[in-house]
């Protein structure tokens, strides 16, 4: 009997799922906003912007999956790809890392801020690597390039 009370109830949300289609079709009738997840957890704030799966703001604070940074300049914060982001002062390079005694247990979080970036010039170009037309970056440092090269012709090969 248990059995029979389950088939009937399947039956009627599959019969009400079709109507609520076929009537929100008829009459034009928006659809239920879906609702913004951000790494798994929904968002009700509706000043909340998802950049990507890594980067998020609302407007006071900048996240980095679960990780909020609230020194970063929010209104002019954006995501360049899954690891930088910037700002009209500093740029981030942001990364999860596992330790190796507690490699199953826990991931951390690092966020290296650049300072003394160009803010109009800085790009990612891929693997880690950042440029702007006086530095370029790997995984968030400082490095200086080959003396043939200068950061404003630097380019990875094979991209």
């Amino acid at each position: 009997m248990r059995d029979v009370f389950k088939i009937i109830k399947w039956l009627l949300k599959l019969f009400f799922l079709i109507l609520g289609g076929l009537l929100r079709e008829i009459f034009h009738l928006p659809e239920k906003p879906k609702p913004v997840k951000f790494n798994g957890v929904v968002v009700k704030n509706k000043n909340f912007h998802v950049f990507n799966k890594s980067f998020a703001k609302d407007l006071t604070t900048a996240y980095y999956k679960l990780y909020a940074f609230n020194y970063a300049d929010v209104p002019t914060f954006v995501a360049l790809d899954e690891h930088y982001a910037k700002d009209c002062n500093r740029a981030y390079y942001c990364d999860e890392y596992r330790e190796g005694q507690n490699y199953y247990l826990t991931k951390k979080q690092r966020i290296v801020t650049i300072h003394d970036i160009d803010f109009e010039s800085f790009e990612t170009l891929g693997d880690g690597y950042a440029k702007d037309k006086r530095n370029t970056y790997f995984k968030g440092r400082y490095f200086k390039p080959d003396q043939a090269s200068t950061p404003v012709n630097f380019n990875l090969l094979n991209h």
